[in-house]
């Protein structure tokens, strides 16, 4: 996890080390890290879709209901290809 994390800080490194650290996270059941690291893939791609349904799948584990109908449209505003998905 602290590869990807430090890989992620390099420069011109994009989002994906964060990505595959949070997905880490979550396998270790290390939910709340997990979802600040996805906020953070976003906040540095909103094209990155995978990090979207990751993140909202984390809020649901880590019972943050409320907070789905934000990550949702964020994702229609960045997706609006995709109207409907969710």
């Amino acid at each position: 996890v602290e590869a990807y994390e430090a890989a992620s800080r390099l420069p011109g490194a994009g989002v994906s080390g964060l990505n595959n650290a949070a997905v880490i996270y979550g396998r270790l059941r290390e939910h709340e890290k997990a979802e600040v690291l996805y906020r953070q893939v976003i906040a540095g791609n909103t094209r990155f879709a995978n990090a979207y349904a990751n993140l909202m799948n984390t809020l649901i584990i880590n019972g943050k209901f409320s907070a789905l109908d934000s990550v949702r449209q964020q994702f229609r505003a960045a997706f609006p290809e995709f109207e409907g998905l969710w």
